[in-house]
């Protein structure tokens, strides 16, 4: 059983809308279910999924509607689906905002959800791969204290290849290895660091998540160290490829 929505690593905590109905586009809402034009499609936006509200008009009926935008990590493009307003009021729709890792408990019923935790890793200099294998690591513990299970490739990678200065370093060497990991994982988490647009690695991971169907995560280092947690999910995350 794979993670369907992408949305269930985030907490996500039920706000009240904004006063003025002006200031919706651009805020993020959670539905309950959103109308299909092929349920059958993997490209289907999944039930409880956060979307955002990319705009608020009545060009097409005499009642407001809303445009969510939900962008599937499948494929990586965003899909849009226009539902009333009228559902905020039935309970259907309801404005979020995004409060940090969910506990990993509920996102599964048959066995806790596995991540696999990816970022770019190869360098010609040792003391830069030592500093991203840490980071990853360190990625990897904070999600497991909220009861994730995790496999992270580059810590393996890293820690065979300080036992043993012999191995290769770069990618190909390591590239079944690390995409065996991923195939028996529910979700792909992207570890936001410098070289990763580069990566030979997270590109080729991406790209077989996308095709096995298993969701994409984008995660980051907190941008102050005193922030509440070390690191953070994004929510709506944008791919490069």
């Amino acid at each position: 059983m794979r993670l369907c929505n992408p949305d269930s690593l985030i907490e996500w905590r039920k706000v009240e809308p904004p006063r003025f109905k002006k200031d919706w586009p651009g805020r993020l809402v959670q539905a309950a279910s959103i109308p299909h034009y092929n349920p059958v499609s993997p490209h289907a936006v999944p039930d409880m999924a956060v979307c955002e509200i990319t705009r608020r008009d009545n060009y097409q009926s005499t009642a407001f509607e809303l445009t969510l935008s939900w962008h599937c990590p499948a494929c990586g493009h965003a899909h849009e689906r226009r539902v009333p307003e009228s559902w905020l009021d039935e309970g259907k729709l309801w404005f979020v905002d995004n409060v940090g890792l969910a506990d990993a408990t509920w996102a599964l019923d048959d066995h806790p959800a596995v991540l696999c935790v990816v970022t770019s890793y190869h360098h010609p200099e040792a003391p830069k791969r030592a500093a991203r294998a840490d980071i990853a690591s360190q990625c990897a513990a904070w999600f497991a204290r909220s009861g994730w299970r995790v496999m992270c490739p580059v810590a393996m990678r890293h820690a065979a290849c300080s036992a043993d200065r012999g191995l290769p370093t770069d990618y190909p060497f390591w590239k079944e290895a690390s995409l065996r990991m991923l195939e028996t994982c529910d979700a792909l988490v992207v570890l936001l660091l410098d070289g990763m647009r580069e990566s030979e690695g997270v590109a080729d991971a991406i790209a077989h998540a996308r095709k096995l169907g298993i969701p994409l995560n984008q995660v980051r280092m907190a941008a102050s160290d005193d922030a509440p947690q070390p690191f953070e999910l994004l929510a709506q995350p944008r791919w490069w490829i």
